[in-house]
């Protein structure tokens, strides 16, 4: 099971020591934050699913710990209040001069040596991604990994081959939203290893609008029990332009009916 949630250096990286730079980021529909304030530590409960699936943590450009979840509690075993505030550096059980991402980078992923607050390292995979400056909050990095990744899929090589290697890109999400599974030709398009996925959320993928709206619909589809198509417009990993795209949601159902989770799949125009 992938593991983990990060430091980040100064200029894009891991691992500096910290500066006077707040980040005072506005909460999203997808992530609940627990944050420092006065000393005390402080939670924004605005995401109605499990938090604690998947540890995230902010890292501001000077590389200080911004925000800090109750799945990062979970994995590290330190309250926001020990660490928000300081540098994210103080996690790493390695070398913390080399750590990427790089000065350029736009997202990084890779296993990290992590210091556990009782003083063992956990070994993690790391999804990093900037998030751009915006409305007077500076540029920072949202740094996550997933705790739970559910069940193996039924293993019948024939319909498993099928949904691997379909040319339709799909993901699968739960009743939580959160990753399932995605099959090559999605992962091809993510630009990311699909064994580390599951767990994640869509909005834990990219810091991009069009993930946070593709996660409203998603919910939308999960309460109605209705397909949705929706359109946008974006640059998938490795191209060079913008074109447009149709996801189509649709929900799924157990034997008895009952929506248990969506699959959405991706067409370019």
């Amino acid at each position: 099971m992938a593991r983990g949630a990060a430091g980040l250096r100064a200029a894009g990286g891991f691992g500096s020591a910290p500066g006077p730079n707040p980040l005072g980021l506005e909460q999203g529909d997808a992530l609940i934050t627990v944050g420092v304030r006065n000393g005390v530590a402080t939670m924004s409960p605005v995401n109605p699913f499990d938090d604690a699936a998947t540890a995230r943590a902010v890292v501001d450009g000077s590389g200080t710990l911004r925000e800090w979840n109750e799945g990062a509690r979970l994995l590290l075993g330190h309250p926001a209040s020990e660490v928000v505030g300081r540098p994210a550096a103080d996690l790493l059980a390695g070398d913390r001069d080399d750590t990427p991402p790089g000065r350029d980078d736009d997202r990084w992923s890779g296993t990290l040596a992590l210091r556990h607050r009782d003083g063992h390292t956990v070994s993690v995979w790391v999804l990093a991604h900037r998030r751009p400056a915006a409305d007077d909050t500076p540029a920072a990095w949202l740094a996550v990994t997933p705790l739970e990744s559910g069940p193996e899929p039924e293993d019948d090589p024939l319909v498993r081959a099928a949904l691997t290697q379909s040319p339709c890109a799909t993901m699968i999400f739960d009743d939580r939203l959160l990753l399932r599974g995605v099959n090559d030709a999605m992962a091809k398009l993510l630009g990311l290893p699909p064994d580390r996925l599951r767990g994640l959320r869509v909005t834990d993928l990219s810091d991009r609008p069009q993930n946070a709206e593709l996660e409203r619909q998603m919910r939308r589809v999960l309460t109605t029990g209705r397909r949705h198509d929706m359109q946008t417009r974006l640059r998938a990993v490795g191209e060079s332009r913008a074109h447009a795209w149709n996801a189509r949601i649709a929900p799924l159902t157990d034997a008895d009916g009952r929506v248990c989770g969506v699959c959405v799949s991706a067409h370019d125009f």
